[in-house]
């Protein structure tokens, strides 16, 4: 899970919420565009253009608007943008099985959760070398539950992380089985990874390598 460090929502979403405060069954179906395209780009671009739950990389084209927890049974959270993210897949038919926002569908535990706002939420869990996610803590029912409800192992994620992890930690990028590279020179290319560009956009998986390589060397990323 990747830490989302929520910014203020945009002008026309929160004028828009304004106008409508006093409309008899507001619903979610009623913000529409240019709000709703506003909306979504504040969401992407806070993220750094990647899924707030797998981390890989996102576009307004293959992404939905992710209600943490869901419209059902919390409807006073509906327009809260603490609630919002990005989430990969977008709505309708995928080709790909359902992970993250689309797997978790209407799931949510008051217990068993881990939010993708807490600072600590990606020390949470463990990236292996063969791309798997397990909790970092055999004990932390949450993370394990996170894991399962939003279908983080899923093949097509594992095969992804490992090959970001892989292309950044090891001396020959290409070689999965080439040399780990030396401490320092570990921890330099796992923090130059996890900066966003000048466009504002992460890697992929760049959370993934940033905590693959601070499990190597025991040390934690400046």
């Amino acid at each position: 899970m990747k830490h989302v460090a929520k910014g203020s929502p945009p002008a026309t979403f929160t004028a828009w919420l304004a106008r409508t405060a006093n409309d008899d069954g507001r619903a979610w179906n009623h913000l529409q565009n240019p709000e709703k395209d506003a909306l979504f780009h504040a969401l992407l671009a806070e993220q750094g253009w990647i899924c707030c739950y797998c981390g890989r990389p996102v576009a307004r084209g293959d992404s939905h608007i992710e209600h943490f927890r869901p419209r059902r049974d919390y409807p006073d959270r509906i327009f809260d943008y603490g609630n919002l993210h990005a989430s990969c897949q977008r709505e309708g038919h995928s080709r790909e099985p359902r992970v993250c926002g689309h797997a978790k569908g209407k799931w949510f535990d008051d217990v068993r959760h881990v939010d993708p706002q807490d600072p600590a939420c990606e020390r949470r869990f463990r990236f292996l070398w063969d791309g798997t996610i397990e909790p970092a803590d055999d004990g932390d029912t949450a993370a394990k539950t996170m894991i399962a409800v939003l279908n983080l192992n899923a093949p097509f994620l594992v095969k992804n992380r490992q090959a970001a992890m892989d292309g950044v930690l090891r001396e020959d990028p290409a070689d999965p089985y080439s040399p780990i590279l030396p401490t320092s020179s570990l921890l330099r290319e796992a923090a130059a990874n996890a900066r966003p560009d000048a466009e504002g956009r992460l890697p992929g998986f760049a959370h993934a390598v940033a905590r693959r390589a601070e499990d190597e060397t025991g040390r934690p990323l400046r």
